[in-house]
């Protein structure tokens, strides 16, 4: 029983190894941050994090008001894990951590920007969030609305987009 245990122990640091030799070289300059537990399905500990975007919103939580950061890192290619895009909550002296998987790095910077929607909406149950004094906090819910046919053209290619 301890052989087999310590086996499985040795199996998952061969395999945490394997992910991390995967991962391209990231110059040092690129600061990282520690992932939290629970929403950590890379594997790694720390992961780069490089601010891309930003965005800072009003919160009111437990009498006390206060600024709530929204920051997205540029993607990460994880090799044979796919891509990353790491978002962050920062407010009130509290931060939340999680990287978000994709295909490439635009499906991870879109489930990233889901992610985000589903986070605030459940915080908006109990706390007051907004975006420049209104309710919409700016971040798509998954299943948004496709563009409207305006019957424009396509703009790369300068035909017509059918009915």
């Amino acid at each position: 029983m301890v052989q087999t245990m310590e086996s499985e122990a040795a199996t998952v640091q061969s395999d945490v190894s394997t992910v991390q030799s995967d991962i391209p070289t990231v110059q040092s300059d690129v600061p990282t941050v520690q992932i939290n537990g629970l929403t950590n399905w890379t594997g790694l500990t720390e992961i780069p994090f490089e601010v891309m975007a930003e965005r800072v919103l009003e919160m009111e939580a437990e009498g006390q008001h206060g600024k709530l950061t929204v920051s997205f890192a540029k993607p990460v290619d994880l090799g044979h894990l796919g891509w990353a895009c790491v978002y962050k909550l920062d407010a009130m002296g509290r931060v939340h951590v999680a990287p978000v998987r994709g295909f490439d790095a635009v499906g991870a910077l879109q489930a990233a920007f889901i992610a985000v929607h589903k986070q605030l909406s459940g915080m908006k149950r109990i706390h007051t969030i907004t975006f420049g004094g209104g309710d919409d906090l700016g971040f798509a819910p998954a299943g948004a609305e496709p563009a409207i046919k305006t019957g424009a053209g396509c703009p790369v290619m300068g035909g017509g987009l059918g009915a």
